[in-house]
């Protein structure tokens, strides 16, 4: 698929994945695609791991560009998205809350994931990278890592907040990622506010609980 825009939407009580990109064997196009200001919404009374969380959320298999932003994911327990393909993804302005796992995971070593201006509210593990992905995010900003934004996007990268901070932090600084940001064509590359911002502003503008 390509020049997708789902926006404004309640998802709940789904039987797997909420949303699925591309194909199963990561090649399948998913290319301008944006994700925005949605509910995602995994309470469940049939969940994988049995504590009320949905496990099967959001896989981004494919090749292209995905900007996933301003959406509000809850009570979930994994998955949320998995990313895996020749692909760039924005992550940007999200508020995760109530995860009793992972919420990102980026594997494929063709994977390209820029984290900026999330929100990770009692969220286990906000960031894991178990495979070849590459993740460029910030839990706090530094020279070097504002050098790097600037000279790539013409712009700092934006934090993202984990409260409480993770024992398992993913939050890496692959310039891969920066790379491919760079290379992208003008416009694919959001520019998102500040993280604290999130929660009130996603609760307030997507659809209620």
């Amino acid at each position: 698929a390509s020049r997708v825009w789902i926006d404004h939407n309640r998802f709940a009580r789904i039987g797997r994945q909420f949303i699925v990109t591309g194909t199963g064997d990561h090649t399948g196009p998913a290319d301008n695609l944006t994700i925005s200001w949605n509910e995602f919404d995994g309470n469940s009374d049939y969940s994988a791991t049995c504590n009320g969380k949905h496990y099967w959320n959001l896989l981004f298999y494919g090749k292209g560009s995905v900007t996933f932003a301003n959406n509000w994911l809850h009570d979930f327990s994994g998955r949320a998205p998995q990313i895996n393909g020749d692909t760039l993804v924005h992550v940007a302005n999200n508020y995760f809350e109530d995860g009793s796992w992972y919420a990102l995971n980026a594997t494929g070593a063709k994977t390209r994931v820029l984290v900026e201006g999330n929100y990770f509210d009692k969220v286990s593990v906000p960031v894991m990278q178990s495979d070849a992905g590459s993740i460029y995010a910030l839990l706090k900003q530094t020279p070097a890592a504002k050098a790097s934004c600037n000279a790539a996007l013409g712009r700092a990268c934006v934090v993202n907040v984990a409260d409480p901070v993770p024992t398992t932090d993913g939050f890496t600084q692959d310039s891969a990622v920066l790379t491919a940001a760079q290379a992208a064509a003008s416009g694919r590359i959001v520019s998102p506010y500040a993280a604290k911002k999130v929660p009130e502003l996603l609760r307030n503008h997507v659809q209620p609980r």
